[in-house]
C-alpha cells in the first residue's frame, strides 16, 4: 500500500525516519479515521468554479507552476512526468525528461524557458530551451530531492531533501555543493527576500521543524521544534516577513503563521476538514489556497483565520496547487488529474457537517429508524462546531452481524434551503481495531427509495492504514426535502467485527439559481 497520499506528495515510505513517522502516527491516541466517499452509478459533480482539465496521463502529479503568465504552465509527477501547456492548459504535452525517477517539484525562477525540476535520488533536471530538452545534472547525491528554489534569478538556487541534505548552485547547476545540513527530512524550502534569507520546513522521526538563514545557507537556525508534527511546505509573502508553513502530522493538519520572519510561529484555527496537501499565497499574505484529500480545495481572504471549502469535481487527492494571481489557478493529483478555475476556487459550492440530534425523535422519524435501535447514538458525541469533526470518542459500538442488516441513523436537516441542491455526501467512520473487516454504506431517501441502497463492500481499514478504498455518492440533484428525509447506515458484510467509535456526514451542496 503506498502512503504517500497521507503525509508527503510522494514518500516511498522505505526509510527508517520515515518509517518511524508512520508507526508513530498510527499507534498515537488518535484513532484512525477512516474518510470514504460512496459510490453510485451517476458521475462526479459538477462543480462550479473548477474545470478538470484533460492531462493525457494517469501518473501521480506532485507540482505544478506557471512561471510568468497565465498560458505557460508544467507539471511533474511520477515516472519521470513533465507535462507544459501553453494554452492555459486546454491542451499537455509529454516532455521528454529522459529519465524514470519520480520527479517532485520544479521551478522556473525568471521566464517560461529556463528552469529545473528535482526528484527522488538526487535527480536534477535542467531546459533551457521550455522544456524541449532536459540535462540531468550532477548533484554529488542519491539521496531524495523534495525541493527546488532559485531566489531571484537562473544562476543562484537550492535545492534539499532526505537527511537534511541542502545543495547550493552559483552557477546555474553546472555544480552543486553540499551546504551546512539541517537535522531533518527537508520538505520544502523558501527565499522570500533574496538569495540569502530563506526557511526550510521538514522533520526528525515525529518533530517538525523550521530554520532560517540570512547567510545564503552557509548555516541554519532552528526556529520552531514541534512535538508530533510533519512541516510538508513553507511559503511567504514575497518581499514581507509574514509566512506560513504547513504541518500535516495531526489530521486534518495545522497552518502556522508568523508576522515577524519566524521569530515567532502560531498555528491558526483554521476550520480546515480535510489532509490538506499544499498552501499557496500568490499575490499577498491575505488571499491563500489550499488543496487536499478527496478534491478538496480550500480559499482563505483574511491570512489563514478562516478558511471557505469548495469541491473541484474529482475525489483524487490534491498534491500541489499553484495561482497565477487570486482567481486563476490549477492544482494537480493523483491519477493525473489537473483542475483548473477561475473564479478564485470557491464558485458556488459551500458544506456543512450534519448530526443526530440524540435518542428518539429525529425529524419526525422515531426510534426505529434513529440511532437508539442497534446504533445506540455513537454519533450522538461531542464534536467541533466550527469544522464538524467529531471530538475524543467517550465509546464504541460493535457492529458484527454476518447476517448484514443495517445500522441506520437518520439527520438532521433544516440547514439548506430552496433554491440549493445537493451534489455529494461524505461518510466519515471513526474506528478502533487493529483488522480490517469488510462494510458497506447505505442510504434511504423515505418516500423515495423503496429500500435501502448499499454501496460495493469496502475495507474498513484499521489503525495502521488511514486510507483504503475510496468511493463516491456524487452527481446527487437532491432538494432538501430529500435530505430531510435521508437515512445514512453502515452494513456489515464480512470479516471481523466493526468497532465503530464515531460517524458523522459532509454533505456538499451549491446554489441553482
Amino acid at each position: 500500500m503506498e502512503h504517500s497520499s497521507l503525509l508527503s506528495r510522494d514518500k516511498i515510505w522505505i526509510f527508517p525516519e520515515r518509517l518511524s513517522v508512520c508507526t508513530q502516527f498510527c499507534r498515537s491516541t488518535w484513532t484512525a479515521v477512516v474518510v470514504f466517499l460512496v459510490a453510485s452509478a451517476w458521475g462526479p459533480p459538477g462543480w462550479a468554479g473548477w474545470t478538470q482539465l484533460d492531462s493525457r496521463t494517469t501518473e501521480k502529479l506532485l507540482d505544478v507552476q506557471f512561471p510568468v503568465d497565465v498560458t505557460t504552465g508544467y507539471v511533474v509527477g511520477r515516472g519521470g512526468t513533465i507535462l507544459k501547456t501553453t494554452d492555459g492548459g486546454t491542451n499537455w504535452k509529454a516532455l521528454p525528461s529522459g529519465t524514470n525517477e519520480n520527479l517532485l517539484a520544479a521551478h522556473f525562477p525568471v521566464d517560461a524557458m529556463t528552469g529545473y525540476v528535482v526528484g527522488v535520488n538526487g535527480t536534477i533536471l535542467k531546459t533551457a530551451d521550455g522544456g524541449a530538452s532536459w540535462t540531468r545534472q550532477e548533484s554529488g547525491t542519491t539521496l531524495h530531492l523534495e525541493t527546488v528554489y532559485f531566489p531571484t534569478d537562473r544562476l543562484s538556487g537550492y535545492a534539499a531533501g532526505q537527511n537534511g541534505i541542502i545543495l547550493k548552485t552559483g552557477d546555474g547547476g553546472a555544480s552543486w555543493q553540499a551546504r551546512t545540513a539541517v537535522n531533518a527530512y527537508v520538505n520544502d524550502i523558501h527565499f522570500p527576500i533574496d538569495a540569502n534569507t530563506g526557511y526550510a520546513v521538514g522533520t526528525q522521526g515525529t518533530i517538525g521543524k523550521i530554520y532560517k538563514t540570512t547567510d545564503g545557507g552557509a548555516s541554519w537556525t532552528q526556529q520552531l521544534w514541534v512535538e508530533d508534527e510533519i512541516f510538508e511546505h513553507v511559503q511567504f509573502s514575497r518581499g514581507t516577513t509574514t509566512g506560513y508553513a504547513l504541518g500535516r502530522f495531526e489530521l486534518p493538519g495545522r497552518i502556522y503563521k508568523t508576522t515577524d520572519g519566524g521569530t515567532n510561529w502560531t498555528p491558526q484555527n483554521t476550520g480546515l476538514s480535510e489532509i490538506v496537501s499544499d498552501i499557496h499565497f500568490p499575490v499577498d499574505a491575505t488571499t491563500g489556497f489550499a488543496v487536499g484529500r478527496l478534491g478538496t480545495s480550500y480559499k482563505t481572504t483574511d491570512g489563514a483565520t478562516n478558511w471557505t471549502e469548495g469541491g473541484t469535481g474529482t475525489a483524487n487527492t490534491l498534491n500541489a496547487v499553484h495561482f497565477v494571481d487570486d482567481t486563476l489557478g490549477y492544482a494537480v493529483g493523483d491519477g493525473g488529474v489537473i483542475v483548473k478555475t477561475a473564479d478564485g476556487g470557491v464558485g458556488n459550492s459551500f458544506s456543512l457537517f450534519l448530526h443526530p440530534t440524540g435518542y428518539g425523535s429525529v425529524n419526525g422519524f422515531g426510534t426505529a429508524v434513529g440511532c437508539q435501535v442497534d446504533w445506540h447514538c455513537v454519533n450522538d458525541q461531542p464534536y467541533d462546531a466550527g469544522t464538524g469533526t467529531p471530538a475524543d470518542p467517550i465509546t464504541t459500538d460493535y457492529l458484527a452481524d454476518a447476517g448484514g442488516h443495517r445500522v441506520m441513523f437518520a439527520l438532521d436537516d433544516g440547514v439548506i434551503g430552496p433554491g440549493q441542491r445537493i451534489t455529494a455526501i461524505k461518510v466519515c467512520v471513526t474506528t478502533s481495531q487493529w483488522g480490517g473487516p469488510y462494510i458497506s454504506l447505505s442510504y434511504q431517501r423515505l418516500g423515495i427509495d423503496a429500500a435501502p441502497v448499499d454501496t460495493l463492500p469496502f475495507w474498513a481499514g484499521s489503525y495502521y492504514y488511514y486510507e483504503t478504498q475510496t468511493h463516491l455518492w456524487s452527481g446527487l440533484d437532491w432538494t432538501p426535502a430529500d435530505l430531510d428525509a435521508l437515512e445514512i447506515g453502515l452494513k456489515h458484510q464480512h470479516g471481523s467485527a466493526v468497532y465503530a467509535a464515531q460517524v458523522f456526514v459532509k454533505v456538499f451542496y451549491e446554489r441553482v439559481n
